[in-house]
């Protein structure tokens, strides 16, 4: 039994990663040691005063590294859907439609591999529907999916505004500097580099009209944070599309 003024639980069951342990922690009238704390970036002194990392980058290493590693699980979820049903499609033999001509494979995506499969994928057998629902699971694992475009953006609009004080940037904003070169963009050559410049090129521009959305906001009286929010629809579209030019480019 926990300690008294003390709530601990398990939020309850999930979709799927019944593995991974998402519990609750209540504190009443609970007076934590400074010695028991993970204070070794940010602090809170005897007096209850917060003093926060002087490393911004700190703040976020774990959110970021975390993921990261969802990114690269997933990648090999997929990896396994397609197995499955490929060794499926190698395997199953099935009449055409019409006398010589071959039938068409579903291979975009989990859900379609697993359709691919006809009733074979909806068995527990074949693994598949685990595999779609620890993928499904991931849209929401740090947070609901627009919140996370939204941090997307900020962080987009923050290096844009480094960007306009001609300070040194990373190489991930490059293309900011290339495509706002462009006067307009090039004639199209059907190339995957015409696809990746234009996407580059349309990135650039929504990262523009988020940041000059969200000055005016501000200049108009708007607090920072409300400004953010009423910006939200430009920042949740530069997102989207600057995380198609990093797929691309990948």
């Amino acid at each position: 039994m926990p300690l008294p003024g003390v709530d601990v639980g398990e939020v309850g069951k999930k979709l799927a990663m019944a593995v991974v342990n998402q519990g609750f922690l209540g504190l009443k009238n609970v007076r934590i040691p400074r010695t028991n704390k993970l204070i070794k970036y940010a602090k809170v002194d005897r007096d209850g005063i917060f003093t926060a990392s002087p490393a911004s980058r700190v703040n976020y290493l774990t959110m970021v590294y975390t993921r990261c590693l969802i990114v690269n699980l997933n990648s090999a979820l997929l990896l396994q859907a397609a197995t499955i049903a490929t060794r499926y499609s190698a395997v199953r033999r099935q009449s055409p439609i019409e006398p010589k001509s071959s039938a068409p494979l579903m291979a975009d995506g989990i859900e379609q591999l697993r359709l691919s499969t006809g009733g074979h994928g909806n068995h527990i057998v074949a693994n598949l529907s685990n595999i779609y629902g620890n993928a499904v699971a991931a849209y929401t694992y740090e947070s609901e999916n627009s919140v996370l475009l939204l941090q997307i953006g900020r962080a987009l609009v923050k290096a844009w505004a480094s960007y306009k004080q001609a300070e040194t940037l990373s190489s991930s904003y490059a293309y900011f500097e290339t495509s706002m070169r462009l006067k307009e963009f090039p004639k199209w050559d059907n190339s995957w580099q015409c696809i990746v410049r234009a996407l580059q090129y349309t990135a650039a521009h929504k990262t523009r009209i988020a940041f000059e959305n969200l000055s005016q906001l501000i200049a108009a009286g708007q607090s920072q944070a409300v400004a953010a929010n009423n910006t939200g629809i430009e920042l949740t579209r530069d997102a989207e599309v600057s995380s198609s030019c990093n797929y691309c480019l990948l």
